[in-house]
């Protein structure tokens, strides 16, 4: 038996959505009820882990978004040393 985990992000504004594989978990068809039922630990930590990847990276990737354009005017903002600066000193250039 194998099981595969999928998670549909969409977007609020309405943007294409995106399947994003979160893990597959592979049983024996004739594994013995003993050795587990449901999911084993590990298999739960692997998952969440993987289902946290991918929130962090969405909810980092629209943060890092919004803050890169001007919250008034929507103008994207200057980053830090991208341009450049002229000294003019009393002795010239």
């Amino acid at each position: 038996m194998r099981i595969t985990i999928h998670a549909r992000v969409e977007s609020v504004a309405g943007a294409a959505a995106r399947e994003v594989e979160i893990g597959t978990i592979d049983r024996a068809d004739d594994s013995d009820p003993a050795s587990g039922l449901g999911l084993l630990l590990r298999e739960a930590h692997a998952l969440l882990a993987a289902l946290q990847r991918v929130m962090l990276d969405e909810q980092i990737g629209r943060l890092l978004e919004r803050a890169s354009r001007c919250s008034h005017c929507q103008q994207p903002l200057p980053r830090k040393d991208s341009r450049g600066i002229v000294y003019r000193t009393a002795f010239g250039n």
